[in-house]
């Protein structure tokens, strides 16, 4: 028994051997897992059903070159990935280079601003630099026109006085996850701090509760693979994220309200945008433990409402809490296999190269680089278009957490995380059919006391 403890305890003092390179792997692994995934979601994004997929690929989906077509392929049979892994390679690079020089926000925001007026260029650089460079300027040209006096550096630098606030509706789309989930990655050694950047950065361009609540959701649950969690963990850690903007996000979604029970779980929830993200998040994993198959969660069609979600409820991946649903579904569907996830999500109607850049991202993290070359992905790694960018930016990473930086104290208390949610709110909320309705039921109460007390008297 002595001996047994004994052991135990010098288990438990001696410092693991390749514990750092694990790490390492890690964060080299969620890097890869993402470009491949867009990669490969980029192939079928062009077709608009379930069926035309399987008929030009398979019923298993798309995850190596063999099953690919000659159009496939671009710029020497390399293999392609979207301006969505651009711009989070982008921002993983701009976010090590910000951890070098310091930790606090401004300085953070400031790399951002700056790197991306000099990657964009000035005419680019206005409301939304994203956005105005993928659509050229079509998607934007209501902010353009009214803060063309105003630079990206200002924008995002000097804070919220610059916004032009259009509405809300349009702002509760997934386009900006690809340029925030990286801070995961860049500091995942501080949960409190990349939780915080998560909210920050997102705010700068999408202030929708459902946004913010769903990207702080996915960096939560990436840090925590990333520092070896499980998977089941790291999706739990995921749904309590998400519901510190339950109260903030039921003032903005009509007729919201929080599912206690998984029998009120309905799709129209979905198609009406009547759920929270948290809820949503469970309701991916209510599918995944279901062995639902990705025709019943993505859908058999790409056709979508005004509000861009699915007729049916499904998980399209066009707005950001739909996005990281089918993310997580697809990391609890194939939980050591990034290349079956990714084929999975490849049969995705919607938004695909988005859901399997999230969810190779996480998958990648959970299993690292070495697991995702063990599983048969070796020959696409090595065609993946900008392979050796992508392994100069995992270096620098690693890089970044070796320096000494200086660290911004967050208050990460309850009261603390209540504040910062609340911070960014500066939208009146829509009126929900509760607060309608209650205001009908007083007046009608008020009517109808005064016609009683009238007859009483009569």
């Amino acid at each position: 028994m002595i001996k047994r403890t004994l052991l135990v305890t010098l288990l438990a003092i001696t410092p693991i051997k390749g514990a750092s390179e694990c790490f390492e792997d890690r964060i080299a692994g969620s890097i890869f897992g993402a470009a491949l995934g867009d990669a490969f979601g980029r192939i079928t994004e062009p077709y608009y059903s379930y069926k035309q997929i399987v008929r030009n690929y398979s019923a298993d989906g798309v995850n190596s070159l063999s099953g690919l077509l000659d159009c496939d392929l671009f710029n020497d049979s390399l293999l392609s990935c979207t301006s969505n892994t651009m711009i989070s390679a982008f921002s993983c690079s701009v976010f090590s280079h910000a951890r070098l020089q310091s930790a606090e926000e401004k300085v953070v925001s400031q790399c951002l601003a700056t790197g991306l007026s000099e990657f964009y260029g000035a005419e680019y650089c206005t409301w939304d630099p994203e956005f105005s460079r993928w659509f050229k300027g079509t998607h934007n040209s209501y902010y353009r026109s009214l803060s063309s006096d105003v630079s990206c550096v200002q924008w995002i630098s000097q804070g919220h006085e610059y916004r032009v606030h259009y509405g809300l509706r349009h702002e509760s789309d997934a386009e900006s996850l690809s340029r925030v989930w990286p801070v995961a990655i860049v500091y995942a050694d501080e949960l409190s701090q990349a939780r915080y950047y998560a909210d920050y950065l997102t705010t700068m361009t999408h202030t929708h509760p459902a946004v913010r609540a769903a990207t702080a959701a996915y960096v939560v649950g990436l840090v925590k693979l990333l520092n070896g969690s499980t998977i089941d963990d790291a999706v739990q850690h995921m749904i309590l994220e998400a519901e510190k903007y339950d109260r903030l996000e039921r003032r903005y979604k009509r007729n919201a309200r929080k599912i206690w029970s998984r029998r009120h779980f309905d799709p129209d929830f979905i198609a009406e945008d009547q759920m929270l993200t948290s809820d949503l998040i469970r309701y991916a994993v209510r599918l995944a433990k279901e062995g639902k198959e990705p025709e019943e969660v993505f859908g058999f069609t790409n056709k979508r409402r005004d509000n861009n979600r699915s007729y049916r409820g499904f998980l399209l991946g066009y707005q950001a809490d739909e996005a990281v649903a089918a993310a997580v579904y697809l990391l609890l569907q194939h939980r050591d296999n990034t290349k079956a996830l990714i084929a999975a999500g490849s049969l995705a109607c919607g938004n695909a190269p988005l859901i399997c850049s999230l969810a190779g991202a996480l998958s990648g993290a959970y299993a690292g680089l070495t697991s995702i070359k063990q599983r048969g992905f070796e020959e696409e790694i090595i065609a993946l278009e900008h392979t050796q960018q992508f392994t100069e930016l995992s270096n620098l990473v690693i890089r970044s957490y070796s320096r000494p930086t200086k660290t911004y104290d967050i208050d990460d208390s309850e009261k603390g995380v209540a504040e910062r949610i609340n911070h960014y709110y500066t939208f009146e909320p829509s009126s929900s059919w509760w607060s309608s309705y209650k205001k009908v039921g007083i007046i009608g109460l008020l009517i109808a006391g005064g016609y009683l007390l009238y007859h009483r008297s009569s």
